[in-house]
């Protein structure tokens, strides 16, 4: 997933009250570590675009490490590889499914964006919040549509955190009402990655199940999906859960 890391090299530092800094380019050296000990896109041959990024906040750090790279694996199986194995209308319903999720929560975080900005200006703050350690600089590799907009979620929410943290400690948010915030947030970004599993995992075993049979003509999805029997269950499973 990372085709170049560029880390600050910044070592610990004293301050004058005797208090040390922390080692930044550690804390994004385990990160790194941890992202590269499981490749999960190194045998995909698909086309990619790379972009180039960084994220400040520890909660998007992590949840880029847990999520992103097994996120465009499934993705990557559901648009190359089971388009090819199954009826038409599977698979573009397992795409629709996916993309509302993304829509919905970006819909969501340029909201909170677009509030917290006007929270910030009414009350005449000008300087926004920092995080202790330096940004994690990275360049992520998409392969599709979908990924695209589930990486632009990372980016917002990564700055939605920061204008949520500025207004936490300028008193303008209670703690508890910036750490429910947080916690939606990351929900949205876990929710999409356990949907594009649970999706992959049963057009996986559709595939599988074919065995040796010819693949599936393909069709137009009908106008509606549920008049086709036994066709949409994996993604109706996944709608319900």
């Amino acid at each position: 997933m990372l085709s170049c890391v560029n880390l600050a090299c910044n070592h610990a530092s004293t301050l004058a009250n005797g208090f040390a800094m922390p080692d930044d380019a550690r804390i994004n050296e385990a990160i790194v570590a941890k992202l590269a000990k499981k490749d999960w896109l190194k045998r995909l041959e698909g086309a990619f675009i790379p972009h180039a990024t960084e994220f400040h906040s520890a909660d998007i750090k992590r949840s880029f490490l847990r999520f992103f790279d097994v996120t465009s694996l499934n993705v990557y199986f559901i648009e190359e590889f089971a388009r090819h194995k199954l009826p038409h209308e599977i698979v573009l319903r397992t795409e629709q499914y996916l993309d509302s999720l993304v829509a919905r929560a970006l819909q969501q975080v340029n909201q909170g964006t677009s509030g917290a900005t006007e929270l910030i200006t009414a009350n005449g703050i000008t300087r926004l919040a920092s995080f202790n350690a330096e940004p994690l600089r990275l360049e992520a590799r998409i392969f599709s549509p979908i990924m695209t907009s589930y990486f632009e979620l990372y980016v917002k929410t990564d700055h939605l955190l920061r204008l949520l943290h500025t207004l936490r400690i300028n008193r303008v948010i209670k703690i508890e009402d910036c750490d429910l915030e947080r916690a939606m947030l990351k929900r949205h970004i876990k929710r999409i990655a356990s949907a594009a599993r649970r999706l992959s995992v049963g057009l996986r075993e559709r595939v599988n199940a074919l065995g040796s049979q010819p693949a599936p003509v393909s069709h137009p999805a009908p106008s509606d999906p549920q008049g086709t029997p036994g066709v949409v269950a994996p993604v109706d499973q996944a709608i319900a859960a």
